[in-house]
């Protein structure tokens, strides 16, 4: 196996902010859209943007319009699993 270490790294650059790392646990419950992940973040809209625009071109989210919207959705949920092992492994650690 010869990984793409670029691609991969980008992949978990956009992993690397808590804030999307909440976007991604409040994308599970529900589609959003940019204002109210802002609201709910308590973050500037330009910055829930931000954060979404990193995590879409990650293949985490994806955007779909809605009338005169853009709503957001989790697009591999197992991005969740993925996380949370990571916690696990940072938990027993104690780091």
């Amino acid at each position: 196996m010869n990984p793409n270490f670029e691609s991969l790294s980008a992949l978990f650059f956009s992993l690397s902010a808590p804030n999307r790392l909440r976007v991604l646990f409040l994308l599970s419950e529900q589609s959003c859209t940019a204002p109210l992940i802002a609201q709910k973040l308590q973050t500037s809209y330009a910055n829930a943007l931000k954060q979404l625009s990193i995590l879409e071109s990650a293949g985490w989210v994806r955007r779909y319009p809605v009338k005169n919207t853009f709503f957001y959705s989790l697009q591999r949920r197992w991005v969740l699993d993925l996380v949370a092992e990571c916690g696990s492994i940072l938990h027993s650690k104690n780091l």
